[in-house]
């Protein structure tokens, strides 16, 4: 994909802007925050292709490196280790 995002990452931050105007949140949407994410990108301020990392984990917590990437797309994985633990 443009800017390096694999393909499913840039479905689920398309999916979720859509969803942000869809909703009446125009701050989050496709209008307000796709030229912020293809500007970090180009400026490599933001990694388009991010490894998450466990840094610390417990039990019941774990403390997670996003390695650069954006948190719409970390979100999900953290999610997912946070209702694992919950199990």
């Amino acid at each position: 994909m443009h800017c390096g995002v694999p393909e499913s990452e840039a479905r689920l931050g398309a999916d979720v802007l859509i969803f942000a105007d869809e909703s009446g949140i125009d701050t989050h949407g496709v209008s307000n925050m796709l030229r912020s994410y293809v500007s970090g990108y180009n400026a490599k301020t933001m990694n388009p292709d991010p490894q998450l990392k466990i840094v610390k984990e417990t039990p019941s917590t774990a403390t997670i490196d996003g390695d650069g990437g954006l948190g719409l797309m970390i979100a999900p994985k953290a999610m997912e280790i946070a209702i694992s633990k919950a199990r």
